[in-house]
């Protein structure tokens, strides 16, 4: 369990580091700069969003086949 706190714990401060040095690159940037700069921080979103929820299908699939292969195990066995 502690290895779940850990790691929430270094999201957070993870998070909370990408956000001070946005908010500092921002300060520096023109309209034309902040404009493009949240169109590229979309795209970045989008594109995490995406790859998590292929993770997701991943990890299931695996588990899917984990537990047929025990399954089929424990039924050759008896």
């Amino acid at each position: 369990m502690s290895g779940c706190i850990t790691l929430t714990f270094l999201c957070g401060v993870a998070l909370k580091l990408i956000s001070r040095n946005e908010d500092k690159l921002l300060a520096t940037m023109t309209e034309e700069q902040k404009e493009l700069f949240s169109r590229y921080t979309d795209c970045v979103r989008e594109f995490q969003a995406m790859a998590e929820c292929l993770l997701f299908q991943n990890s299931f699939r695996l588990g899917g086949r984990m537990m047929l292969e025990v399954m089929r195990g424990g039924f050759r066995d008896q």
